[in-house]
């Protein structure tokens, strides 16, 4: 719901300027830029929340939704919520706009050092060299993997989800060290770090 309202909050920013001092560049420049961070910062936390609505938790020997353990999972009203609300957001949050972003991107590939396009994606592949401009579209697939191994296995999995999480890091980290994405070389530490401890956290 939040990415939601602050969507909806952009478009009325975006649309009561354009009339006003910003002209058309500057409308699209603004657009993109509140667009892609939108994506950025929501991505994650939207597709683990849609995928707990889908996933199911047993207690005793009933299954019921894990985001809301007062209702039975599988029911008529979970199947509809699933199939009509939840796999069409799934598809837009996993498929549509990282693909769209990423299309745009590419787009502007051999111009991605210029100031205008800094401003509309620079955090999203200005710490990347540009042969790697793709980069971050690699980290949030495996942070999505991560989000849906945690919440689509059971409870009773705790070890398969350790070993799965653990597993995919390490391949990351190899093809890491391996290309070295990274225009410098504490960004690449900072992000081998970062991983590093997350997987320290799973053991706790």
């Amino acid at each position: 719901m939040i990415p939601i309202i602050f969507f909806l909050l952009g478009l009325v920013l975006y649309f009561s300027h354009v009339n006003s001092f910003f002209n058309r560049a500057h409308h699209k420049r603004f657009f993109y830029v509140a667009f892609n961070f939108e994506f950025i910062s929501f991505q994650s936390g939207t597709v683990s929340q849609l995928i707990q609505i889908m996933s199911c938790r047993k207690i005793g020997n009933q299954f019921y939704i894990k985001s809301q353990l007062n209702k039975i999972c599988y029911s008529n009203e979970h199947l509809n919520q699933i199939f009509f609300m939840i796999v069409p957001q799934l598809f837009l949050w996993i498929l549509i706009i990282p693909l769209f972003v990423l299309y745009r991107i590419y787009r502007k590939g051999k111009v991605l050092n210029e100031p205008i396009q800094i401003i509309k994606f620079g955090f999203i592949c200005s710490n990347y060299k540009q042969m790697y401009f793709y980069w971050e579209f690699f980290r949030i697939i495996l942070s999505l993997t991560i989000v849906i191994i945690a919440n689509v296995l059971s409870d009773q999995n705790a070890v398969l989800k350790l070993v799965l999480s653990i597993m995919l890091i390490q391949i990351y980290n190899r093809f890491l060290i391996r290309l070295m994405p990274y225009r410098d070389n504490i960004s690449l530490k900072l992000d081998l770090r970062l991983y590093q401890a997350i997987q320290l956290i799973f053991f706790y």
